[in-house]
């Protein structure tokens, strides 16, 4: 995967942009992590793709439910031109920070390796409850996903 910038195409709004492409030119291109196919596309090679952005289009391209092998296996193949030896973790890394800068919102189930995609808009009420449940405070919800009321809470022992 190389990060391209598009010289000329069948669609002129995109010349000048730079997206991401498999090499050799097959004429599809990843801008945003949406994939796209062009005709006559010539681009310029600028550097090799980064493992966040495999990363970022390999989630992108994976079902609602995904078992993290297969995830972990596809993302190691977008980036062999950058890093021919990727470690598991490190692609488990990128997508963790992909997660904390709102870009992508998964949740594993259970034990079993499979991970679950989840809307963007649940990853604040998610951060919230995690932050603010603790022994001192408790939190109510509209039915909306707003914060109702943020309750003191005294602790017995």
């Amino acid at each position: 995967m190389k990060r391209v910038k598009i010289i000329s195409c069948d669609q002129p709004e995109l010349i000048g942009k730079t997206a991401l492409m498999r090499l050799p030119n097959t004429g599809n291109i990843w801008l945003n992590g949406e994939k796209v196919k062009l005709n006559n596309l010539k681009v310029d090679i600028l550097k090799p793709a980064s493992e966040k952005d495999c990363t970022y289009i390999v989630f992108q391209q994976m079902t609602d439910t995904f078992f993290v092998v297969n995830f972990v296996e596809t993302a190691k193949y977008l980036c062999m031109d950058a890093r021919p030896k990727l470690m598991d973790g490190t692609i488990l890394k990128r997508l963790r920070d992909l997660r904390a800068e709102g870009k992508v919102n998964y949740r594993s189930i259970g034990q079993t390796g499979n991970y679950r995609k989840l809307p963007l808009k649940e990853r604040a009420i998610q951060e919230i409850i995690h932050y603010d449940f603790t022994d001192k405070k408790s939190i109510e919800f509209n039915e909306d996903g707003s914060i109702s009321t943020v309750k003191e809470t005294i602790k017995y022992e």
